[in-house]
């Protein structure tokens, strides 16, 4: 928490940028032996063998909804009127500038947010310490249950009654990255999806090889900024730290490269979010750029991904990560009319989270409707 707290006050200065998450100096204790482990996973984790994931790719075929769902209840609050005009992007990734209404998008971003709160999955979270008070927080207003555990005594054990599983190497460490494999192949072996944010990948050679070999383990998620999936790509990618120095329109390919090597879904952050399974690509233009001076904004839309996952029809992966996006974003947009700086839209966009409606998600969702609804 005091390192959320000193991180957001530096962004407030202008002296440190640190992006939507952090870095902070940590002091963990060794690694413990292999003893506890079974011996399956032991095996598999002394060579980092990836393993066969049976949660994979998005499905192809066209299948419209998400089940029925209850549209009353805890979720909606109030009702606001938005007759924002919508931007609809083409299948290829080009926008058109057509001002066309495609409320279908709204609507199934609403019932994918209904189903996840009903849902109310339970993710585990091994991330870095700037980021797991806003974290928590974001996944507690969205209806899901958070879990900030990272113990290597304890994160096989835990994952076994976890819904999803996110892996943030923010304030990497040698013990936590240990902690990281033994969860992920906890959860392979179990079909559990993981999502993985490899944050400021491309700033160093150690946490850029410590992304790379995450990723070879099978993440079904894939969420960083365009300097970060560059880097994963093997691109010679700068970076200002855990930020980005290019647009998400530059990463598109390389996010389409790690999606189709790996069998993921990998989104790539921006002014416009761009979300691929390698073959399609789905836009989603909900934001405001004022978030990125909050520090761990990213990390949570990661986990608010991870919750969409875990509650999302088999294969639909791609579109519940767009839809998660979007509804953080539209939050995002809803609370900064209403906020006066970081510190008022921090807490608003936790406020907005918690009493998003489905009117204003239907007419404001900003979804690449051409895209999304091939893949539907």
């Amino acid at each position: 928490v005091r390192a959320s707290k000193m991180a957001s006050h530096l962004i407030s200065f202008g002296s440190v940028t640190m992006r939507s998450t952090g870095f902070a100096a940590t002091a963990s204790r060794p690694c413990r032996r292999f003893e506890c482990v079974s011996s399956e996973s032991r095996e598999m984790l002394r060579h980092e063998a990836p393993t066969t994931r049976t949660f994979r790719a998005p499905c192809r075929t066209h299948q419209k909804g998400w089940g029925s769902t209850r549209r009353s209840g805890r979720i909606g609050r109030s009702v606001r009127k938005d007759t924002r005009s919508r931007f609809v992007s083409t299948a290829s990734g080009a926008g058109t500038g057509t001002e066309t209404p495609s409320s279908s998008d709204g609507e199934s971003a609403w019932q994918a947010w209904v189903n996840m709160r009903e849902g109310a999955p339970l993710v585990q979270c091994i991330t870095n310490f700037v980021s797991m008070d806003i974290m928590a927080n974001t996944l507690l207003a969205s209806g899901a249950s958070p879990a900030m555990v990272h113990s290597y005594d304890e994160v096989e054990a835990f994952v076994e009654i976890t819904s999803a599983l996110l892996i943030n190497v923010g304030t990497l460490s040698g013990p936590w990255v240990s902690s990281m494999k033994l969860a992920i192949l906890k959860a392979n072996l179990l079909g559990k999806p993981w999502v993985f944010d490899p944050v400021g990948a491309g700033a160093t050679p150690y946490r850029t090889q410590t992304c790379v070999d995450l990723l070879k383990m099978g993440p079904a998620v894939v969420r960083g900024n365009a300097s970060e999936i560059l880097a994963l790509a093997g691109a010679d990618a700068k970076t200002k730290g855990v930020d980005s120095v290019h647009a998400s329109d530059d990463a598109l390919e390389a996010a389409r490269t790690i999606a189709n090597e790996y069998s993921c879904v990998v989104a790539v952050s921006g002014a416009v979010d761009i979300v691929t399974d390698g073959t399609h690509v789905v836009r989603v233009s909900n934001g405001v750029k004022e978030l990125t001076l909050i520090t761990a904004a990213g990390c949570s839309v990661t986990a608010l991904i991870a919750a969409f996952v875990a509650t999302a029809p088999p294969g639909k992966a791609l579109l519940s990560t767009a839809y998660a996006l979007s509804i953080f974003g539209l939050a995002a947009e809803e609370a900064l009319k209403e906020s006066k700086g970081p510190g008022s839209l921090r807490v608003n966009l936790l406020d907005k989270l918690y009493t998003l409606d489905e009117e204003t998600v239907s007419q404001c969702a900003r979804i690449s409707s051409s895209t999304a609804e091939e893949v539907r």
